[in-house]
């Protein structure tokens, strides 16, 4: 049986998804393929060299990414634009299943990579085995719609297994009334990656002028309402007095950034918050080694929502405990008075006294970046991944 994965998003995007996804391909038992987004309105050079280099890559058990136009905005299938997109994702599918016989398809969402699967389903029956991946958002997404509604609900019964991201998401699952077989797997963490994070750390604070009693938290993650970098920008402006020496950085891309920056010099602390481009993966170790404090207290917007969050995973493995929200996946992820601190994120006095406690008690500090640290070594993505291999074969 071959597997094949079928994602709208891959790189060179970034985002939990995206991670999970490339980390657990890269360690797969078998040899497996990638169907996803051509990005056509980018360098496509650059792309298929960052493919090359993936497939290249030493273990590596990825065989081939192929690229098309699938990346829709509406998941609707009265659109003509996503039907067609639908089509190819069933179609690169169905070629799979021809070649090989038998095919698993890993789909990283029941809406529309598992929809866009129905109809072979239906005629490739045992053949074809669906793992559907769940991570939250694209649930409550898909309650605004009673088309999107009731098409999840058939994509999670036609799925042999739904793998849910965290014990938030495997209820959002059940509440769609689908009778399907529902596992929780949390995403994981590359230890080694992150092995320099405090060299890089040092050297990135020394070589960008920070000062050694500088505070810094660390925001990394898509710049937009969910992630709720504003919050945090409001919280440092009441701590303006209480900690003169606490800077923020927020590393990442999105639709908030000039408002954010806007919000920053309206409260006077535009010179204590940094805006840091799309960061590699070197300088995103580097700003986790030279950060004291990871925080991303999410929270819910429009039906959007934190359905884990693998950056609090990514910050424990260097040794960092994080501050995260109520709302989703979070308090999964970051365990209250353990790896962090839970917060209302849609209070900024709560966030900044979370600051403040952090700070002002070392040996809470030090416990807490102990925990995160083991808790990061549960999560390696090596066992990540054999847990996800176990579940399908049982």
């Amino acid at each position: 049986m071959r597997d094949l994965v079928i994602s709208q998003r891959f790189s060179p995007e970034f985002g939990g998804s995206v991670t999970w996804l490339k980390e657990v391909c890269r360690r797969w038992p078998n040899p497996i393929d990638i169907f996803t987004h051509d990005y056509h309105e980018l360098n496509s050079s650059e792309i298929k060299k960052a493919d090359s280099q993936l497939v290249k890559e030493k273990n590596s058990r990825i065989q081939n990414v192929y690229r098309e136009d699938i990346l829709m905005n509406d998941w609707g299938v009265t659109s003509p634009s996503s039907l067609a997109r639908y089509y190819r994702m069933n179609r690169a599918a169905g070629r799979a299943l021809k070649r090989f016989g038998r095919l698993c398809a890993h789909c990283t969402h029941a809406v529309p990579e598992v929809s866009a699967l129905i109809p072979l389903k239906h005629s490739a029956k045992k053949n074809l085995k669906i793992i559907c991946y769940a991570h939250g958002e694209e649930i409550l997404a898909c309650n605004t719609s009673r088309q999107l509604r009731a098409l999840m609900k058939k994509s999670y019964e036609i799925s042999d297994l739904v793998i849910a991201n965290s014990e938030n998401t495997r209820h959002l699952v059940e509440e769609t009334g689908a009778q399907t077989t529902i596992t929780v797997i949390n995403p994981g963490v590359s230890l080694a990656d992150f092995a320099s994070s405090k060299r890089l750390g040092l050297k990135w604070k020394r070589d960008n002028g920070f000062k050694e009693n500088d505070v810094i938290l660390l925001t990394l993650g898509r710049l937009c309402p969910r992630k709720n970098q504003a919050g945090v920008i409001e919280a440092i402006a009441l701590l303006k007095d209480q900690l003169p020496n606490l800077k923020y950085l927020i590393a990442g891309e999105g639709e908030t950034k000039a408002e954010l920056k806007k919000l920053a010099s309206s409260l006077s602390v535009r010179d204590k918050v940094k805006f840091i481009s799309s960061p590699s993966d070197e300088l995103k170790v580097a700003l986790y080694g030279a950060s004291d404090l990871f925080i991303m207290p999410a929270v819910e917007v429009d039906n959007d929502l934190e359905g884990f969050g693998i950056s609090f995973i990514e910050a424990a493995a260097c040794g960092k405990a994080s501050i995260s929200g109520l709302i989703g996946g979070q308090t999964e992820a970051v365990k209250h008075n353990k790896t962090g601190i839970n917060v209302d994120g849609e209070n900024p006095s709560d966030i900044a006294e979370a600051i403040l406690a952090y700070c002002n008690n070392p040996a809470d500090k030090l416990k807490l970046e102990q925990n995160a640290l083991e808790w990061a070594k549960s999560l390696d993505w090596d066992r990540v991944t054999e847990r996800i291999v176990c579940a399908i074969n049982s």
